[in-house]
């Protein structure tokens, strides 16, 4: 831990995760999750397009505690498409008790009833999209809605999706499709055993892989 402490002071921010990584991977206490997600967003060349997995990983190692952070988590999971694991979100918030009151309530019940609304049409949607997907030329949607059916508790289908877009090939982001197939596979007692196979083989330098390993460690 001094050598991150020293990294953390002199501003390097990539040595000072990397050390922190080490550090969890070794010793996966919740400091070390809380410090390492936190800092991981700021390393060089990790993609936006992992915020939503990095609070993932925040609620599974509980490490996610505000009402901004739950606000913040729901709507990047509104938008990556995945209403039933909005849904759940809220649910949670409302249940610590850090949604549902205060001056912000209102926004808090408008979000819940846009996750609800966005559920409830899941169903017709997620069809759609996946007809719409295996049309294309490129895996990567049939990747994205199965990851959907798999977030909905479908899980057998949504694993069939996911293994079927990758089959497909021509993936615009590959490792990102490993990535989703082996968080697919941590879903099921069935295919748990094979999860690790998956997630090891995410490789890539724009946050892709670091999510994988972590996942590797993280609560189930």
């Amino acid at each position: 831990m001094l050598l991150a402490d020293a990294q953390q002071k002199t501003g390097n921010t990539n040595g000072y995760v990397l050390t922190l990584e080490k550090l969890l991977l070794n010793y996966p206490k919740k400091d070390y999750w809380s410090a390492f997600l936190g800092r991981l967003p700021r390393k060089s060349g990790f993609s936006p397009r992992y915020e939503l997995d990095v609070m993932r990983l925040r609620l599974a190692t509980g490490t996610l505690s505000k009402t901004e952070d739950f606000m913040e988590m729901a709507q990047l999971a509104l938008q990556a498409g995945v209403p039933h694991e909005a849904k759940r979100i809220v649910e949670q918030g409302y249940k610590a008790g850090v949604l549902g009151s205060g001056a912000e309530a209102a926004r808090h019940q408008r979000l819940k009833e846009l996750a609800d609304k966005q559920v409830a049409e899941a169903a017709t949607n997620f069809a759609r999209q996946a007809t719409d997907a295996g049309t294309e030329k490129e895996g990567d949607n049939l990747v994205k809605v199965g990851y959907a059916y798999v977030a909905a508790g479908e899980v057998d289908k949504g694993l069939g999706l996911i293994q079927q877009g990758i089959t497909k090939g021509a993936l615009k982001r590959p490792d990102e499709a490993r990535l989703r197939l082996g968080m697919a596979q941590l879903q099921s007692p069935k295919t748990r055993p094979q999860a690790a196979q998956a997630l090891r083989s995410v490789k890539g330098t724009d946050g892709a892989a670091e999510i994988a390993r972590l996942w590797l460690i993280a609560p189930q």
